[in-house]
């Protein structure tokens, strides 16, 4: 704020002063007294600039004190009931979207519906002393809400991109390539993968001509769509099928998974000779 006096108001040993007045002001922390939950919230904004693997919007709830995944393979978070919450089963979560639940009351931990992030306004998780209306589980409680219009139109578009070239190789693929007997001389590559994640958001005002006052917008729309493509790296599998002599009802050299003779199939009519 800059206050510049009025020549009128200057003495002859004020001429060319001027008065500068800087004020900065911050945001002060909210004191929640209206009860003792304990709960942790994520904006739009924060949503947006946090790197998620996957895109998974429950990867944000490991980010939370008491929150632990149940995936020890690293794999994505992609379901309520993929984490615990201080010490409750994973199907003891609870999740809402714009205060309708999300859970698949089969097995009462899996969630229905999968949000888009982009279509995400806030995230928030209660792992504590929250109040009676929560009272469908024990762990936590999961609530996203979704965005919607506003007085303008508003958009974006993405696009997120995956491929196994763009990966280092590991070290055990690597350590294939050593001369024997460490390795056999070439080295292992990564099996083929690729992911595509793109989509869009668009929202606004709704105007009907007669019926609402364009200056006085009341009614909004928006609308989010993301499509995935992807090629998943697929490992080596073997398959044992059945042999000639299988096929043909003789199981007498039939061999288990280790090549030893496998006693527990038995041809019937080299039991009666």
């Amino acid at each position: 704020l800059i206050v510049v006096q009025t020549a009128a108001d200057l003495t002859p040993a004020d001429v060319g002063a001027i008065t500068e007045e800087v004020s900065v002001t911050g945001r002060v922390s909210e004191l929640q007294a209206t009860s003792g939950e304990r709960s942790f919230t994520m904006e739009s904004e924060v949503i947006k600039n946090i790197a998620s693997n996957g895109r998974a919007l429950f990867q944000f709830a490991t980010l939370v004190p008491g929150v632990v995944s149940q995936n020890t393979s690293g794999s994505v978070e992609g379901q309520v009931s993929a984490f615990t919450v201080n010490g409750q089963r994973p199907n003891s979560n609870n999740m809402t979207i714009d205060g309708v639940a999300n859970i698949d009351t089969g097995d009462n931990g899996g969630n229905m519906a999968t949000t888009n992030i982009d279509a995400v306004a806030e995230f928030k998780i209660l792992t504590n002393a929250y109040q009676a209306e929560y009272g469908r589980a024990v762990g936590g409680q999961v609530q996203v809400v979704t965005k919607s219009g506003t007085q303008s139109f508003h958009g974006s578009g993405y696009w997120y991109g995956r491929r196994s070239d763009w990966n280092a190789n590991t070290w055990s693929n690597k350590r294939a390539a050593a001369p024997a007997p460490v390795g056999n001389g070439k080295e292992i590559a990564l099996p083929d993968s690729s992911r595509n994640d793109y989509g869009y958001t668009l929202g606004g005002p709704i105007y009907i001509p007669g019926v609402f006052n364009q200056e006085k917008k009341k009614l909004f729309f928006f609308w989010s769509q993301e499509f995935q493509k992807r090629l998943d790296p697929v490992s080596n599998r073997d398959t044992r099928v059945p042999t000639a002599l299988e096929r043909a009802g003789d199981f007498s050299q039939s061999l288990d998974s280790s090549g030893n003779p496998f006693p527990y199939v038995r041809d019937y009519q080299l039991a009666q000779a």
